[in-house]
């Protein structure tokens, strides 16, 4: 079949040799062949196996790729978090502002409400001594008259 062929292609190449150079060269034709064959065949063992690790290789950076896509939509979900948190955070801030800017007027306010809670407190003191005073005197002049 076609180690025969081989071996006929091999005779034909070396007409005008003598049958015993002919019959050397011939194997050694056909032994290179056979190697040739082997080494063919080797290769696309190689070459199939490359193709499998290259399909895997393939497969596992699709699944990098969807890892890193999910990595990103988390990040991005986290960065947005994070912004309406400092936002929510100085929206917070802002009342809690106001709120001690309102409890320091109430307190300024308490402050001179209760100075002038003291000072009608010594208003009335001073009222209520000029009554008595007045009284006693009142009860004087009737004594007297």
């Amino acid at each position: 079949t076609m180690d025969r062929m081989a071996l006929q292609a091999a005779l034909e190449s070396v007409a005008g040799h003598s049958s015993r150079e002919k019959e050397e060269q011939a194997e050694l034709l056909l032994a290179a062949r056979e190697e040739m064959e082997q080494v063919l065949i080797r290769c696309r063992q190689v070459g199939r196996e490359n193709e499998l690790k290259a399909q895997q290789l393939h497969a596992q950076c699709e699944g990098l790729s969807q890892t890193v896509q999910r990595l990103h939509h988390t990040l991005a979900s986290k960065e947005q978090a994070l912004v309406q948190s400092a936002e929510a955070r100085d929206v917070l801030q802002r009342s809690v502002d106001a709120l001690q800017a309102e409890m320091h007027v109430a307190q300024r306010v308490h402050g001179e409400e209760l100075a002038e809670g003291r000072r009608d407190a010594e208003e009335l003191k001073i009222h209520r001594r000029r009554l008595e005073a007045l009284q006693a005197q009142e009860v004087e002049w009737r004594a007297e008259t």
